[in-house]
């Protein structure tokens, strides 16, 4: 424990003496503190650290002489020892000496021993005084001493910085020179550097006292991540607020006492280095020994070296760039001198050529097949032959004329947008019309190019007579008129066929399905004509009256009524629909309707024929109700087809010929499926059944149009089918329609 206040220990085994000897040592002390016995002087002593233990000895059960030798033992706290026994006293001095710093004879007078504590407190007190001054002025001297020799280190250090080039190659001596001076056991630089987005830190120099583990290399100080690092505190410290870090460890937070202490480490200075007010790292100093504070002037001294390393650093980099542009200038300067030494030999070389050059550029000039205008202001200034050819023109009739005279009324504006003015915006190549000088209609595609002629803009106009390719382009456009109109007759002819086909698979249907209708309608028939016979039969019967009539007759209107809607639905189904006949469609009206013109031929056959629409709501999709019957008509004359061939195929007599009927919603689609047990659909021809005229039936029994036809109005209705099936077990046909949605 640290004396931070002057405390008296009285060991006095006399009660009577505490209050003159309190009063007598007061105004040296900032408390005084009594015990009574050897044991309790020894637990405060540990407890409190007094500046001065004064023990009383009347020789009735103190024994001094052992408090004073413990006492010794724990620290160098001044000890006085009074006696009242002379002679004891006497011998004690003899046998002890050493233990105590005084042994005075114990007066029994009150005022005499006030005077005498007063005397002996205060000579002992100035002798302390003494000491500490003498210690306090020493202290200063060896710190003078040590900062100058710290500032010493930093003037070397300095020289060693600023007149090498190279500051990392002498980096190690620096360390090792400012680590013998401040005594220390580790000194070394950490270095900042980003990877990515995230910042990083390791320590890249670093010199060590000998005994002491270096650090480098180690993973806990190689490339850390600042932001989880666990030294957040400094960061915010030195980057932040430009401060150092210093202290013991142990008064660190207990994250940062975790790592530091592995290396060992009792106390630490860190110093932040900055390179143009921008945190590059820092330089750090351990004492792995002892524990120490840092005082001012070592610091101040330690943050000139870390500045003086920030400079180095900063000069070095400025000369690094500094000789990477010189050598870029270098580099720029040779290879323009080079360009310009090639300028030169071009420029002399094309003088040449250019004299020679004139002569052939003449002759091309008026030898080329495609014709050459040089118009200035809209006049023509300069032509070649080949453009009077081409206009029919005497050059005297077009030179020093507006161009735009001879070209037609139409594309004048066009011509004298481009020619009079002449402006950055200039079409790279248009066609004009011209009348030639034998009257002709002629076409020209002209290629203009702004040029200098005399210090004013000018046009050299490069003319093409493409009268012939207008020509040729007017009749491919006339073919392609005709070949269009060619190809909306076919498609009309196809459409027309395609509804031929869809209405022939109609009547097939219908045909199919006529033993089946037959049935439905003579059912009807025969009600009728027993009812009829019934009525003749009791017409002469008293009993027979007018109520019995209409009730018979009633029953006759009701079975005239099913028959007629029979004749109108097979009608209606069987008439020509066009494709612009849709409307929304109930789904499961769609499918009785459709199930009424077979239920009974199945059920004469011997089907189970089963339907379920588990959706109780209507059900809607946006078409014609007729051709979708004729979908789920054809899929049950399929299914009809393949369970009969099962049956006859089967051995068994057991065997129960199904076809189920099921629609319900999923996702905003209205599934529709169509399944049967019959022979099932082999996996190699799957992929082939929506193909037109391919059919696995004989010549006789299909024409391979049925499925084709239903695949093109599901696809007219903006759905799809699919097949699933197992050979020898079932096939289901899905038809998947997106649901219609009322507005």
């Amino acid at each position: 424990m640290e004396k931070k206040e002057r405390i008296l220990l009285i060991v006095d085994g006399n009660l009577a003496r505490k209050d003159p000897i309190h009063q007598a040592a007061e105004p040296f002390f900032h408390r005084i503190l009594s015990v009574t016995n050897a044991g309790e002087a020894m637990q405060a002593f540990r407890k409190q650290n007094p500046h001065m233990v004064m023990i009383f000895d009347d020789r009735d059960d103190m024994d001094s002489l052992s408090i004073a030798k413990e006492l010794r033992k724990e620290s160098d706290t001044v000890l006085l020892l009074l006696f009242a026994d002379p002679a004891y006293m006497s011998g004690l001095i003899q046998e002890t000496g050493s233990a105590s710093d005084g042994i005075q004879p114990l007066p029994l007078d009150t005022d005499k021993l006030i005077t005498s504590v007063r005397r002996l407190v205060n000579f002992f007190n100035q002798t302390d005084q003494v000491n500490e001054g003498r210690k306090k002025e020493l202290e200063i001297t060896e710190q003078r001493d040590y900062s100058r020799e710290i500032l010493q280190v930093i003037s070397q250090t300095t020289t060693l910085f600023f007149r090498t080039k190279d500051y990392e190659r002498n980096i190690q001596r620096i360390l090792e020179i400012t680590g013998k001076v401040t005594r220390a056991s580790r000194v070394y630089v950490y270095r900042n550097f980003l990877k990515g987005e995230d910042e990083y830190t390791s320590r890249i120099y670093e010199w060590t006292a000998e005994g002491i583990m270096p650090a480098i290399g180690n993973l806990s100080v190689t490339n850390q991540r600042i932001s989880s690092s666990g030294f957040e505190r400094w960061v915010n410290v030195m980057k932040k607020e430009k401060g150092h870090i210093s202290g013991l460890i142990r008064n660190f937070e207990l994250t940062e006492q975790r790592v530091l202490s592995e290396h060992g480490i009792k106390s630490i200075l860190a110093i932040p280095i900055f390179v143009e007010d921008s945190w590059w790292g820092f330089i750090g100093i351990d004492d792995c020994m002892t524990e120490r504070e840092w005082f001012g002037p070592e610091i101040a001294a330690l943050e000139i070296l870390a500045n003086n390393l920030g400079l180095a650093i900063h000069k070095t980099e400025i000369e690094e760039k500094l000789q990477q542009l010189n050598k870029a200038l270098e580099e720029k300067v040779l290879e323009r001198t080079k360009a310009l030494k090639k300028e030169m030999a071009e420029r002399v070389m094309t003088e040449a050529l250019l004299k020679d050059s004139e002569e052939k550029y003449r002759v091309i000039y008026e030898n080329a097949t495609y014709g050459i205008m040089l118009i200035q202001k809209g006049r023509i200034v300069l032509l070649n032959p080949a453009i009077v050819d081409i206009l029919e023109y005497l050059p005297r009739k077009l030179i020093g004329n507006n161009f735009s005279k001879i070209v037609v009324r139409e594309d004048r504006e066009l011509v004298k947008k481009q020619f009079d003015e002449v402006s950055a915006d200039m079409q790279d190549i248009f066609q004009v019309r011209v009348i030639t000088g034998k009257g002709k209609n002629r076409w020209l595609e002209l290629k203009p190019t702004k040029i200098d002629w005399y210090g004013a803009a000018a046009c050299l106009v490069f003319v093409s007579n493409i009268s012939a390719r207008k020509h040729a382009e007017e009749e491919l456009y006339r073919l392609n008129q005709e070949l269009e109109r060619r190809v909306d007759m076919e498609i009309r002819k196809i459409e027309e066929q395609q509804q031929l086909l869809v209405q022939k698979s109609k009547l097939e249907s219908i045909g199919e399905l006529s033993a089946g209708l037959a049935h439905e309608i003579n059912q009807p028939l025969v009600s009728i004509s027993m009812g009829l016979d019934n009525m003749l039969m009791n017409i002469d019967d008293p009993a027979c009256d007018k109520e019995y009539l209409k009730e018979k007759i009633s029953l006759l209107f009701h079975d005239i009524d099913r028959i007629n809607q029979i004749i109108e639905h097979v009608r209606i189904f069987s008439r020509d629909q066009q494709r612009t006949d849709s409307r929304p469609v109930e789904v499961r009206q769609a499918i009785r309707d459709a199930i009424s013109l077979v239920e009974k031929m199945l059920e004469g056959e011997n089907f189970k024929l089963e339907m379920d629409c588990m959706d109780q709501q209507d059900i809607f999709v946006y078409g014609n109700q007729y051709k979708l019957e004729q979908v789920i008509l054809n899929l049950i004359s399929n299914a009809r087809f393949a369970v009969n061939k099962k049956e006859r195929d089967s051995d068994t007599q057991e065997f129960i010929k199904q076809i189920k009927l099921r629609c319900h919603l999923e996702n905003e689609k209205v599934l529709i499926d169509v399944w049967d047990n019959g022979i099932g659909i082999p996996p190699e021809i799957l992929t082939n059944i929506f193909n037109p005229f391919f059919t696995t039936k004989s010549e006789m029994m299909g024409t391979g149009l049925g499925l084709s036809i239903s695949y093109g109005i599901i696809r007219e209705m903006k759905g799809d089918i699919l097949a699933e099936s197992i050979e020898h077990e079932y096939t289901n046909m899905r038809i998947e329609l997106p649901k219609y949605i009322k507005a």
